[in-house]
């Protein structure tokens, strides 16, 4: 399935953007139970994840004096011209959302969700990091976890934990209906201009282009992820972050029916 260019660049896509998933912030790995059902229906045997509500310096405090792995300032990504197409697989879910707002007939949520591809736009785009992740992985060897958490340890030591250390942040994006944009060339940005000029040249498709969901809110949302997993070595007992991709993750404290899928999914 051809990915989008957020995916493409190694970022998880945020299926129910919002503040508050910011980097060096704990996910944990839920691969099965709750999560058994939807992980194997949308991901096979991928992984899949929870967001904590902790961030890492809960896990690993940080020293008294001393260097850390710092978070950026928030600063404006030039990479990214503004659109990207998102499959059928990738989850959207908008309607727990504060600030979003259907723009045309009443049928419009349900014509998005049912779409075999949409356009998301998202102007402007920032972005945070993690400022330098050597410091990060030199920060897990330097500094004990705590040994208050035995639940976390243990997760920590099975190698079922994530860190944040990268998002893509908005404080304005549209959702509507690109069922019709053709991927036989690809997914990019010349692709996606291309089609947009289309929109826009057809006087016949005004009432699709007013078929979409619109968020602006006065706070920017995190739409996309960048995670690392946390790998511990048992024989050095140490610590190390690897750079695979996270497949999905989820906020317990916004979503509680597993029929509303991964907060975090890509396919």
């Amino acid at each position: 399935m051809e990915p989008g260019i957020i995916q493409k660049q190694g970022y998880s896509w945020v299926a129910l953007p919002k503040e508050g998933i910011l980097p060096l912030i704990l996910l944990e790995e839920k691969s099965r139970g709750f999560f058994g059902r939807i992980a194997s229906s949308i991901f096979g045997s991928a992984d899949s994840g929870e967001v904590i509500n902790s961030d890492i310096f809960d896990l690993f405090p940080k020293p008294g004096s001393g260097s850390s792995p710092e978070v950026s300032p928030v600063k404006a990504s030039a990479f990214f011209k503004g659109h990207d197409i998102l499959n059928s697989k990738v989850k959207l879910e908008l309607e727990g959302l504060e600030a979003i707002k259907e723009v045309g007939d009443a049928s419009v949520k349900a014509q998005i969700k049912k779409a075999k591809r949409r356009l998301f736009s998202f102007k402007p785009v920032n972005y945070q990091h993690v400022e330098t992740e050597i410091l990060l992985e030199e920060h897990l060897n330097l500094h004990k976890p705590v040994i208050n958490a035995p639940g976390f340890l243990k997760k920590l030591k099975e190698n079922k934990l994530f860190v944040v250390t990268e998002v893509l942040l908005t404080s304005k994006f549209t959702v509507r209906d690109a069922t019709d944009f053709d991927i036989s060339g690809g997914i990019s940005a010349s692709a996606i201009d291309g089609y947009l000029a289309k929109l826009e040249a057809s006087a016949s498709r005004e009432r699709e282009r007013e078929n979409k969901m619109v968020y602006e809110g006065a706070k920017a949302v995190t739409f996309a992820i960048k995670a690392s997993r946390i790998l511990y070595d048992e024989d050095t007992d140490s610590y190390s972050l690897n750079k695979e991709r996270l497949k999905g993750t989820r906020d317990s404290f916004e979503l509680d029916s597993e029929d509303l899928g991964p907060v975090l999914s890509i396919d």
